[in-house]
């Protein structure tokens, strides 16, 4: 699983990533605040995440 999380964020466009995150942090999206922290660790190392 963890693979094709890798391989669905690598896809996002940098200008896609802001609001992706914004989409992660709403209540109506998301109700666990550990996805968007997951995001905020992974975010720095976009799109190559080796």
């Amino acid at each position: 699983m963890t693979n094709k999380v890798f391989q669905l964020l690598s896809i996002l466009h940098p200008s896609e990533l802001k609001p992706f995150e914004r989409w992660l942090r709403s209540p109506w999206c998301n109700s666990q605040q550990k996805l968007h922290e997951l995001f905020v660790l992974l975010r720095p190392l976009h799109p190559h995440f080796d």
